[in-house]
């Protein structure tokens, strides 16, 4: 469960930072 919560929260950063480079391209 804990590794589970880790991957959702990289996921999250991650989509955060392919949104950051979609919106400042």
């Amino acid at each position: 469960r804990l590794a589970d919560d880790i991957e959702a929260d990289g996921m999250t950063i991650f989509d955060n930072a392919v949104k950051y480079v979609r919106e400042n391209l």
